[in-house]
């Protein structure tokens, strides 16, 4: 159980508590529904994917005309080049996070939104500086960005926020002490892995030579398509990418395992990539696409995970024709955040969840490499006012293409409604 469903399980035990406590006279039980884990030893991954996925016809909506993939962005030598002088985004500095911090029992008393995933509450604007907490009292902490909190803010009195953000984004710890403590082993995790980037950036160079140019270059895609229910607007997605293993015994590739999310303006698309490289680098990193041309740089919003391979959040905001995306590493709560002005001609919703598997191999393949992200899931959706799974907000369309050689992809939905997809990219899956 992860740390979201360990929080969602405790407020619907806690709310649980407390109805028992006014002495109902209706037994009332409060399901709460566990995640499928996409790596559980024992199942297999396609067979799962598959059962859960058949369980909804296919549809015929039309598919977007444009749909780029990975020879529409770096070519295989622009991006060893930019690889040579690359610098990551900086993490948003502590002066642009917001953080609050109650006590456990303030929130189940004054949560406003029924649901056990959702937690709506409105505070004191000056409880963002100093909270009424006591040392020795449980609390709840959340800690996010202040430009997001800003646009997640439905009070117009501005001494008040009133926020709703899902379970998941608040930690639950039995006092001061333990928030401090988790605090220090955070700082310390981000010490340990930037020594590791630091020596893994050393070879970023090193790639494999280039295979001769005699031999053409095979590119493969495989997808997964979602379309959006037309009854909700969707204007905010939120997920995570697991970049899971990478092995290769000398071939020349390029691997992108994408989430792209299509707009509803044709050409506007955002996808956030995890991006496998021969020489063993990897990134997650963000591209906007602006009809039809990609208009953010590389390293335009980039984390490094380079022999880390950490789990990293992602969100998409759509707001009065800016677009506002944020990167959240998982093992250290460091934040990282970009913003694109379309207001000439902005899109105004998201239409099509879609996972990408895509590979350029630069020449023929002729040894061993495999690299897997698992999963790359869409956790919520931001629609009509409230928060919804993606399963309420889209509907399963199908695989087009399926499968190829060297691609792999398979897409389903868990049990807490959200989208998960599989990548595999290799000469043997």
């Amino acid at each position: 159980m992860n740390v979201g469903e360990k929080m969602k399980a405790k407020k619907g035990m806690q709310a649980l508590s407390l109805l028992m406590i006014l002495v109902l006279s209706v037994a009332v039980i409060v399901p709460i529904v566990s995640a499928v884990d996409p790596t559980t030893p024992n199942v297999p991954e396609e067979k799962k994917y598959n059962e859960t996925a058949s369980m909804v016809e296919e549809s015929s909506t039309d598919l977007p005309d444009f749909q780029p993939n990975i020879m529409d962005k770096l070519s295989y030598e622009e991006e060893k080049e930019c690889m040579k002088t690359l610098t990551p985004t900086p993490p948003l500095p502590e002066s642009e996070i917001a953080e609050l911090i109650v006590s456990e029992a303030w929130l189940l008393q004054n949560d406003e939104d029924k649901r056990s995933e959702i937690v709506r509450i409105t505070i004191p604007e000056s409880w963002l500086k100093d909270s009424p907490v006591n040392e020795k009292e449980a609390i709840v902490l959340l800690r996010v960005p202040k430009k997001m909190l800003k646009l997640d803010n439905k009070n117009a009195n501005p001494n008040e926020i009133t926020l709703s953000y899902p379970i998941e984004m608040f930690k639950f710890y039995s006092n001061i002490d333990e928030m401090e403590m988790d605090r220090n082993c955070k700082d310390n995790e981000i010490s340990s892995m930037n020594d590791q980037l630091s020596t893994s950036m050393s070879g970023t160079s090193n790639l494999y030579n280039l295979k001769s140019g005699n031999t053409k270059d095979i590119n493969r895609y495989a997808r997964a398509w979602y379309y959006g229910n037309r009854s909700f607007n969707v204007v905010t997605v939120t997920g995570s990418i697991d970049p899971t293993s990478y092995s290769n015994q000398g071939e020349t590739f390029r691997n992108y395992n994408e989430r792209e999310i299509y707009l509803d303006r044709d050409g506007d698309i955002i996808e956030f990539i995890s991006d496998f490289t021969d020489s063993g680098n990897s990134y997650v990193w963000t591209a906007i696409y602006d009809e039809d041309s990609w208009v953010t740089p590389w390293n335009w919003l980039l984390v490094n995970v380079t022999g880390t391979l950490q789990q990293i959040e992602y969100r998409l905001y759509m707001d009065d024709g800016y677009y506002d995306l944020w990167l959240r590493d998982t093992s250290t709560d460091t934040w990282y955040q970009n913003s694109y002005n379309d207001r000439d001609n902005p899109a105004t919703r998201v239409n099509w969840l879609v996972g990408s598997t895509e590979v350029d191999t630069v020449g023929s393949i002729s040894e061993y490499f495999k690299t897997e992200t698992n999963p790359i899931r869409d956790d919520w959706t931001y629609a009509n006012g409230d928060w919804h799974s993606p399963q309420i907000t889209f509907n399963w369309n199908g695989y087009d293409p399926a499968d190829d050689q060297y691609v792999y992809i398979r897409a389903g939905w868990d049990g807490s409604g959200r989208i998960n997809t599989r990548h595999i990219a290799g000469s043997d899956y």
